[in-house]
């Protein structure tokens, strides 16, 4: 293919303003012996158009050009005008509103307003000796820069998305710390239950006999065996890691801590006086706020991711059936995380669904509150055990809670 110097000219200046000022080629159809190029980030100038034609000879193609133009505005949501570059000997430059043409060549001497914009642009036009090659050469160059500018913005816009998990390292630096401090109580007492209700679980009886409703919130936190923190802190690994650059910080502890909470009133109300520890209840709320990504995506349509979170579902069903394991804990967890998911998702198609979403949550919540209220009684009484979580405070000089234990407990037991 023969190349003449008009279309190296327009390589040139292409080049130089990729290379120079950050511009990229746009491929255009039905665009022949012409450049389009576009820098949204360009304040007067965001496209430039490099043609071979006339502006004289361009007056029925102002339609299809404007067209181009507009297009190419709309796609990265800009206004500006265009620059058109002819390579050709015509009049001198044009002045619109939307648009500014010019006609350069070798020798050319732009005015000062194109000077001090783009810097070195009268010298970027000259006669080539070996058209073909320098049309080659110039290419893959242009190629390979806007190559490298496409990398180099795919790091930036990979490393503005992925957020630090701030919020699933502070959980998992909380429950590691909650940990050692069953570690260090072990010294001080033999009761591994006594020292998980001294740390805050879940435990019916000092909920409604002392109001320590935080319980609640601070059982997700608590962990006294070392193979149970471990595995939920791989689960908070994996799924919190996920959610937290899915939701963000703010919604994605809001999901969690509502999980928990939500996980731990299924349990008072069903479980009677028994006592819960863990953060399996967030992790199930994870879960559910997964299952609204995947969903809200389109993901749940690939045959193998839909494979892979029904498989995760139903083991974590089959564990949630073995002994010792709280199935309302985890089904309450999962029923939160997916209620405040479906709440918080910015899907606009969802908007309708939402709201009825919110009234079905704030049904729930409701409900949870009338049943929570009338689930108060306890079905079994354990003195002893508070008596030894009594001792604890003792040993640890918090006195006035012993006491408090001893007497308030004592008094509940007895109405």
């Amino acid at each position: 293919m023969n190349y003449s110097q008009q279309d190296i000219w327009m390589l040139q200046m292409a080049e130089f303003f990729v290379t120079r000022y950050n511009y990229t080629t746009v491929a255009v159809q039905q665009a022949k012996d012409e450049i389009w190029l576009v820098n949204p980030k360009q304040v007067v100038y965001p496209v430039i158009r490099l043609s071979k034609k006339e502006i004289d000879n361009e007056f029925f193609d102002e339609e299809r050009i404007t067209q181009i133009h507009r297009a190419i505005l709309d796609m990265f949501k800009r206004e500006g005008k265009r620059l058109d570059l002819h390579v050709v000997a015509s009049m001198e430059m044009q002045k619109g509103d939307t648009v500014d043409k010019v006609c350069i060549q070798p020798g050319w001497m732009p005015d000062g307003e194109l000077m001090s914009m783009f810097p070195g642009i009268a010298g970027v036009v000259h006669i080539s000796d070996n058209p073909k090659l320098e049309y080659a050469h110039i290419s893959k160059n242009i190629e390979q820069f806007q190559m490298e500018m496409f990398k180099q913005e795919r790091k930036k816009q990979l490393a503005k998305h992925q957020k630090k998990p701030y919020v699933t390292i502070a959980v998992g630096v909380l429950c590691i710390f909650i940990y050692g401090l069953s570690f260090l109580l072990g010294n001080i007492s033999d009761d591994a239950v006594a020292i998980s209700i001294m740390l805050g679980s879940y435990y019916k009886a000092f909920v409604v006999g002392l109001n320590e409703w935080y319980r609640l919130l601070t059982a997700g936190f608590v962990h006294i065996d070392f193979f149970h923190l471990l595995m939920n802190l791989m689960a908070l690994h994996y799924l919190g890691n996920l959610c937290e650059q899915i939701y963000g910080h703010a919604k994605y502890a809001g999901i969690l801590v509502l999980s928990i909470i939500m996980g731990s009133l299924f349990v008072f109300i069903g479980d009677g006086n028994g006592v819960t520890l863990g953060l399996s209840g967030g992790l199930y709320g994870l879960m559910g706020a997964m299952l609204v990504y995947f969903w809200s995506s389109g993901m749940l349509k690939q045959p193998l991711v839909r494979r892979q979170f029904i498989n995760m579902l139903t083991v974590n069903l089959l564990i949630s059936f073995m002994p010792g394991i709280s199935l309302l804990g985890h089904l309450g967890g999962f029923i939160g995380g997916l209620f405040v998911a479906m709440l918080v998702m910015p899907v606009k198609k969802w908007e309708s669904m939402q709201k009825h979403f919110r009234i079905a949550f704030l049904l729930l919540c409701m409900a949870l509150g009338v049943l929570t209220y009338n689930m108060r009684q306890l079905n079994d009484e354990f003195y002893g055990t508070d008596l030894k979580v009594a001792e604890i405070a003792s040993k640890l000089e918090m006195n006035g809670y012993a006491k408090r234990i001893s007497e308030k407990m004592y008094d509940f037991y007895q109405k």
